[in-house]
């Protein structure tokens, strides 16, 4: 944390020089000074090799009062040394490159939320962080069927494809009007862009259209420090308005912001002499043709996707009328309400604190899937699914792991997408955005079998205490669980995570046959962690002679990049008895 608001410090110094050059004609005598975090002035010719107690950056106009201050060195810059200083800011500077926030928000958290999205937006804005604002249409309707399928990318094109359009544009720019007055009310900087943004191009090879996207206006907006608040809107052959669809939309913001940094780097060779070798034109200024991109990366880049309830929860079943039926007995259903109804299906929601894509994505996205389809498939068509927005919850969780899932695949594999209500407060997503790390200690689900199912109630923990269904009929009484209650001062888990985080993450693969393993390897990982030389021989023999009586089981992280040997073995004896 300490690291990147270091940064952020750097940078806006840096943008205060910028933004002053900028106010400065070539016949001007601009005192430009800006010193390291030593003290000392960084400069390639050390025209100015002069400490200073102090850490100050200094851009005046030779007219304006300048600082009492002998040790500053401070003197008038003919055009030579403006280059000479310009030129050691952009060698210098990259190094405190930082990285964007992509923010997704639909408008349907808009409307109930508007108010703490536009502070957290706005409490971002002031910490000097580039972030950039998607805002689209609804991802899950009324009824919903899931398609998950990867967008089709044009290498040639470098672009998604269009995958059709909605018309509903007064109500788009109501609501991105809604979200750009809660910014400016917290103090944000905001520049909307309704239009301009996105395009739709025909592929010159086939009959597909793809999304184009300009960025030049958004970058220009991020270097006057302001937030781009981008619709997912667009004008058609037609000459008409449209909303595009959500996915292919923000892949395309994503992909394009990737590329126009590739591009732009390679304006400038950022090596050690790369401007200082340039033949000096006295008309020349470096400062002036400055980009945001050169000081942007994507390494650390975040994702943030504001969902409109809760966080993601693990796949919960779904039963209908019917299954409830057979399964309570003496329970007229035909006499109750839909609300009725719903009071007694009971569901379980335990929420997930963080994602491994590489070792979990296939497996939660097929769970999603199979529960979603199959009650779409079966029930809703015989308008007998309660609740259903139980059911839109699964499809609107599954559509934000597929939409991290693909983001990642433009992303540095370094990068973290994060799934937020959209009514948190700030200072947890701050917080979640700053350590990126999971809220609590990961552990998969507790596996619930069927008739456990009965015995939960709504908004259930797997870690907090589970309160039977109460009813007045004594016959859909449940028998309450021994779990721990999450009043529990020994309780080390939270009742529920205030935030999902998901990375790309490695494999994991558990072994429980030593035969299986690259021993080679895996000889390396453990005396590059213990910084100790292994009995290779020895290890793997006791290993193997564990592995014939109680067993081993070996779980190995990615390409050897980590693993755990777990063994029951006896004790060693001692003079006092056995040491565990």
């Amino acid at each position: 944390m300490k690291a990147l608001l270091h940064k952020i410090q750097i940078q806006n110094q840096f943008m205060n020089i910028y933004d002053n050059s900028k106010h400065h004609s070539q016949n001007d005598d601009l005192n430009f000074f800006a010193y390291d975090n030593s003290g000392k002035l960084f400069n390639a010719h050390n025209l100015y090799p002069k400490s200073v107690d102090t850490k100050r950056t200094v851009a005046k106009n030779s007219k304006s009062k300048l600082l009492d201050d002998s040790r500053l060195g401070i003197g008038k810059l003919n055009s030579q040394n403006r280059f000479n200083i310009a030129s050691s800011v952009l060698n210098t500077f990259p190094k405190f490159s930082i990285s964007p926030i992509f923010i997704f928000i639909t408008h349907s958290s808009i409307l109930e939320s508007a108010e703490s999205v536009g502070k957290t937006i706005a409490y971002i804005h002031r910490l000097g962080i580039p972030c950039i604002v998607c805002v689209a249409p609804d991802i899950i309707k009324s009824t919903p069927k899931l398609d998950l399928n990867s967008i089709k990318f044009s290498e040639r094109l470098q672009s998604y494809k269009y995958t059709g359009t909605t018309k509903n544009l007064q109500s788009d720019f109501e609501i991105c009007n809604k979200l750009f007055v809660s910014i400016e009310k917290q103090g944000g900087n905001v520049l909307s862009f309704n239009h301009g943004v996105f395009n739709i191009v025909e592929s010159p090879r086939s009959t597909d259209k793809y999304i184009s996207v300009d960025l030049a206006k958004v970058f220009k907006s991020l270097e006057r420090n302001q937030i781009p608040l981008i619709s997912t809107t667009s004008i058609n052959s037609d000459l008409q308005y449209c909303t595009l669809n959500a996915k292919s939309s923000f892949l395309s913001l994503i992909s394009a912001f990737k590329n126009k940094i590739q591009e732009d780097k390679h304006k400038y060779n950022f090596g050690p002499n790369s401007l200082n070798t340039l033949k000096f034109n006295k008309n020349f200024n470096p400062v002036k043709n400055i980009s945001i991109s050169d000081f942007v990366n994507l390494d650390e880049s975040r994702v943030i996707f504001f969902k409109k309830k809760d966080i993601m929860t693990y796949p919960s079943e779904v039963f209908s009328t019917g299954q409830l039926a057979n399964i309570i007995d003496d329970t007229n259903l035909a006499g109750l309400t839909n609300s009725e109804i719903k009071s007694l299906i009971p569901v379980t929601k335990s929420s997930i604190s963080f994602i491994n894509l590489e070792d979990e994505y296939d497996e939660l996205l097929s769970s999603y899937k199979v529960i979603v389809d199959s009650q779409f498939k079966e029930d809703i068509e015989e308008k007998k699914v309660f609740p259903s927005s139980l059911i839109n919850e699964m499809a609107e969780n599954a559509i934000y792991l597929n939409m991290a899932n693909e983001c990642f695949s433009v992303l540095p594999s370094t990068s973290a997408a994060i799934v937020i209500p959209s009514s948190s407060e700030p200072s947890k997503v701050l917080k979640s955005l700053l350590s990126a790390k999971p809220p609590q200690m990961y552990l998969q689900p507790h596996k619930l079998s069927r008739s456990q199912h009965f015995e939960l109630t709504k908004d259930v923990d797997i870690f907090s205490g589970l309160d039977p269904i109460k009813k007045n009929n004594s016959k859909l009484a449940a028998k309450s669980t021994t779990l721990a209650s999450s009043n529990d001062s020994k309780n080390p888990f939270p009742s529920s995570s205030p935030f999902t985080l998901i990375r790309s993450g490695f494999s994991v693969d558990l072994f429980n046959n030593i035969n299986d393993l690259d021993l080679g390897k895996l000889k390396l990982l453990i005396e590059s962690s213990f910084n100790r030389k292994l009995m290779d021989s020895v290890y793997y023999q006791r290993l193997e002679n564990t592995q014939n009586t109680s067993g081993i089981s070996v779980i190995v992280v990615g390409d050897y990049l980590g693993a755990a040997i777990v063994t029951l073995e006896p004790g060693i004896p001692t003079t006092k008895g056995f040491f565990p």
